[in-house]
């Protein structure tokens, strides 16, 4: 019951996350339909990836976790649990950008949404999925860094 207690801010914080997710995307349907509402954003969601630098609170946080001492255990895991919220939503950029790539039908989509909603194990490998993308790009969203060379520029 102790370690309920203490994953609570972690929940309640995804559970923000997700509605917010929810209401964005309820928002871009309707404004889809109806044009005289603001636009959300140009961007595609599919397009979607968390920065960078997540990777590092994630690194702390996994460190923490495994600290002994009083509430940087807690603080870790809860940190754990937000960062693997987001990494799953990159995640589940990743593989919507793939269905409609692949222009997959819409009932194997919904049978892969409901084994994630339903095996635990898979949305863990979506998770991971999301936390690759940002260094194999698999969607090639992020531009190419030059080294600045001479021959850069000449290209």
């Amino acid at each position: 019951a102790g370690w309920v207690v203490q994953l609570i801010p972690g929940a309640v914080i995804v559970a923000y996350l997700m509605l917010w997710l929810g209401n964005y995307l309820g928002y871009r349907i309707i404004q889809a339909k109806w044009s005289f509402l603001p636009q959300a954003d140009p961007k595609p969601v599919i397009l979607w990836s968390p920065p960078e630098k997540t990777v590092f609170v994630l690194i702390a946080a996994g460190f923490m976790s495994f600290l002994p001492f009083g509430m940087t255990r807690p603080i870790g895991v809860n940190l754990i649990i937000i960062i693997a919220a987001i990494y799953a939503i990159s995640g589940l950029c990743v593989i919507q950008y793939f269905f409609i790539k692949k222009n997959l039908p819409v009932f194997i989509r919904f049978l892969v949404y409901i084994m994630l909603a339903v095996q635990p194990f898979m949305i863990t490998m979506v998770a991971v999925l999301g936390l690759f993308d940002l260094w194999f790009d698999f969607r090639s969203i992020r531009p190419k860094k030059t080294t600045g060379g001479k021959n850069d520029k000449e290209e």
